[in-house]
């Protein structure tokens, strides 16, 4: 990828993650559920404004690691010791039953035990 082509790759993905954002924000939403749809819209699935590269899947890794840190600064810990039986719970009901019914579906269709358990973790 060309740096030219690389700057207009980063150019658009701050504008229009800027613009989708901000309203978001407006309506009680989350900024990044306003730049997720962004990158939903202007990625290879939608208008395929941006291609995806080695360089931006890196630059999406740092920014999911930042991301989370700054979760992690903003957290407090008495928050957590306070809900975390409850957390741990419905986090695992959460993932557990959908994989078990993807799961017992997919044999009841007859199929294999690797796709079974395949669905079963996509849901």
């Amino acid at each position: 990828m060309e740096l030219k082509d690389f700057l207009w790759s980063l150019i658009t993905i701050y504008v229009c993650a800027r613009v989708l954002g901000e309203p978001a924000v407006r309506i009680g939403q989350s900024a990044v559920l306003g730049e997720l749809l962004a990158g939903v819209l202007i990625g290879g699935g939608g208008l395929g404004w941006v291609q995806q590269t080695e360089i931006l899947t890196l630059l999406g890794q740092i920014g999911v690691i930042l991301l989370l840190f700054e979760i992690g600064l903003e957290s407090d810990l008495q928050s957590f010791l306070k809900v975390g039986r409850s957390a741990a719970l419905v986090a695992t009901i959460g993932v557990v039953v959908p994989f078990v019914l993807g799961y017992g579906l997919a044999l009841a269709l007859r199929l294999t035990q690797l796709q079974a358990i395949f669905i079963g973790a996509t849901l």
